[in-house]
């Protein structure tokens, strides 16, 4: 899977699990406020290229095996099943969402769908559940609004860890 081709990346696995479309609707978790990304300068590029010299072959590595994967597939399926992709995680953003976009940690009223936030920082985005979900879909929509440290402690996963840091991290107001 590639990052900056995640839709792609998820269609090309739900091809080789035979799963359906609807399968792997999502909402996009860990993400930063759009003005909080700022892309590296040339220079800044480059070096980081250079000290990542080992990761940067295997990422062209796998660039090129997954353009040729999308060849495979076929380049205009590929266009038709990103459409529908992109259809049905708006349809779903519609049903389950309060405004249909991602909002500041502080701006969602569910503590269970606030994102985590890392020290010093508060820009990692989440969403609202919409008022009023019929119950047919309200544990779908709970599951998928659920930020993944959240979701792990529901498993029974222990977080201790994360704990205590958001514990520490509220105490001195970072």
């Amino acid at each position: 899977m590639l990052m900056e081709f995640f839709d792609e990346s998820l269609i090309l696995l739900k091809e080789l699990l035979c799963w359906e479309l609807e399968d792997i609707v999502y909402f996009q978790q860990n993400s930063r406020a759009p003005g909080l990304v700022r892309p590296l300068g040339p220079e800044l590029e480059g070096l980081a290229l250079g000290w990542n010299h080992l990761d940067t072959r295997l990422y062209r590595h796998f660039n090129r095996s997954f353009w040729l994967k999308v060849d495979r597939f076929g380049r205009s399926r590929m266009r038709w099943e990103l459409a529908e992709l992109k259809w049905l995680n708006q349809r779903m953003a519609k049903a389950c969402l309060d405004g249909q976009g991602p909002l500041e940690a502080s701006r969602i009223h569910q503590a269970s769908h606030r994102p985590w936030q890392p020290v010093g920082s508060r820009g990692i985005v989440g969403y609202q559940l919409r008022e009023g979900v019929d119950q047919a879909h309200r544990d779908l929509c709970d599951s998928m609004l659920t930020p993944e440290l959240q979701y792990l402690a529901r498993l029974g996963v222990n977080l201790w860890r994360v704990r205590l840091w958001a514990w520490l991290r509220d105490l001195v107001d970072w």
